[in-house]
């Protein structure tokens, strides 16, 4: 399931592999753009990984996307997301460093649907705005996209993160964004 395969660039040490941890939401206080350093924040903060910063910019939860209506008992949740490679190198991005949780079972998490989640195959985007499901950002660029998952309808807990991991096998710091709280910029 999702970018395991596909998430290194060869030779750097380095990609980001979805978190299949539950996600801690915690209530960050205060306005400010960055978040704390405890790897945990709220639409408009800015996270910032040991390669890549990315802040989600909205949150949007819909029964249908780029013309296609969600599985029963589904809905759509997509998120814009920028993402900022802070490296003086190029980086490899992948759709499958971000993953959503909705609860606490094993299961209860999903990639975006640029994956194909039973064989990992990367899917065409269905939106001019969509992020592919891998991209490359120069040292220091930016890029703004939206990532689109497949959630139930019912879900009451959204999150999105990302969890660094090495080449040697090492896991880093995971980075979670509760995506139902109020962003920062409104508290």
């Amino acid at each position: 399931m999702g970018g395991g395969g596909r998430g290194g660039v060869p030779g750097r040490g380095r990609h980001i592999l979805p978190a299949l941890a539950l996600a801690l939401a915690l209530v960050l206080s205060g306005c400010g753009k960055e978040a704390e350093s405890d790897g945990t924040g709220v639409p408009g903060d800015t996270l910032e990984t040991a390669f890549f910063s990315f802040t989600v910019e909205s949150v949007r939860q819909t029964e249908a996307f780029a013309g296609k209506t969600a599985p029963r008992g589904c809905g759509y949740l997509t998120v814009e997301v920028t993402v900022r490679n802070t490296t003086e190198d190029e980086v490899e991005m992948y759709d499958t460093d971000f993953s959503v949780q909705w609860g606490s079972g094993p299961s209860d998490y999903g990639y975006p649907v640029t994956t194909d989640s039973e064989t990992g195959e990367a899917l065409d985007t269905a939106s001019a705005g969509q992020l592919p499901a891998a991209y490359t950002l120069a040292a220091e660029e930016e890029r703004t996209g939206t990532l689109v998952f497949l959630v139930p309808a019912d879900a009451d807990q959204l999150s999105l993160t990302c969890q660094e991991a090495f080449a040697d096998g090492t896991a880093g710091d995971t980075f979670t964004v509760d995506l139902l709280e109020e962003p920062a910029a409104e508290k």
